[in-house]
């Protein structure tokens, strides 16, 4: 005996009800409502309509699940079609830990890195990532910041990443390099476009038994092309992109085409110099 086909039934869509007790704000839930669930007037329009909404909200990556149940609206209601969803949300730990390893196959690199992630620490469904790598071999150090609020502005998400890292080629090019920089970003939800502005120091130091002025005449250590970048630099960065994507799957595509285009404008705003008989250590 088959099934009758309910899919028609009469049904409007009155309001939610969370259950249990959350952290996430209601503003990011509502923002995921989609317009057909307003428009809804049937169970069938309702049902597809609330599956769209699950999607959105486990794309947030705050919940391990989202569930929804219909049922009788527990308030005075003069509309007979009328039901009430009742939403069960179950978010992610805040705070996770992570610790790794890695090595190069000519042995010439060993990195040890850690990294600590905070989700949805005030509500918004935001995520902070803090990252240490450490290279044992190369004495080399990176750390980096990055916080992602997503739909936070007219709905395009707002990304913060701050990175500093000491990266140690005295082997390759007896130079070490420093740098400093924060960027800051905005991005559309679906990655068609996305604007950025990027501020960094940097400096260049050799090998601390090199005297800059020294190597300058004999270029014995470092190459003319290196010690010309031998200085402090502070640079901004502006940049715009726009994607498109029309591939049926973005690993391994059988049709469709990929285009990115991407400008980039760069500002220096101070390149100092070191003075005539200064020497780096």
């Amino acid at each position: 005996m088959s099934m009758p086909d309910i899919s028609g039934m009469p049904m409007n869509f009155s309001a939610f009800k969370i259950e249990p007790p959350y952290k996430t704000k209601n503003r990011v839930i509502q923002r995921e409502i989609p317009e057909e669930l307003k428009h809804a007037k049937t169970l069938g329009e309702i049902y597809a309509a609330l599956v769209k909404m699950q999607m959105n909200l486990m794309s947030l990556d705050i919940f391990d699940d989202v569930r929804f149940v219909l049922d009788v609206p527990d308030y005075m209601q003069f509309d007979p079609n009328a039901v009430m969803v009742r939403m069960f949300l179950k978010e992610k730990r805040p705070v996770m830990l992570g610790v790794g390893g890695s090595f190069s196959s000519t042995a010439t690199d060993a990195s040890l890195e850690g990294n600590l992630e905070v989700v949805n620490a005030t509500g918004y469904a935001d995520r902070l990532v803090s990252r240490v790598n450490f290279d044992v071999l190369r004495k080399s150090s990176l750390y980096s910041i990055n916080l992602l609020v997503p739909k936070s502005i007219f709905g395009h998400h707002l990304i913060l990443d701050y990175t500093k890292s000491i990266r140690d080629y005295l082997k390759e090019s007896s130079v070490s390099c420093l740098s400093d920089g924060v960027t800051l970003s905005l991005q559309h939800p679906s990655r068609l476009y996305s604007f950025a502005y990027s501020l960094a120091w940097r400096d260049m130091l050799p090998a601390s038994n090199v005297d800059v002025d020294v190597e300058r005449r004999s270029l014995q250590h470092v190459s003319r092309a290196m010690l010309r970048q031998c200085r402090p630099s502070l640079k901004s960065t502006l940049s715009a992109s726009i994607s498109l994507d029309s591939r049926d799957n973005p690993v391994l595509p059988t049709s469709g085409s990929s285009l990115r285009l991407q400008l980039v404008s760069t500002f220096p705003r101070f390149d100092g110099r070191r003075t005539a008989g200064s020497s780096a250590t």
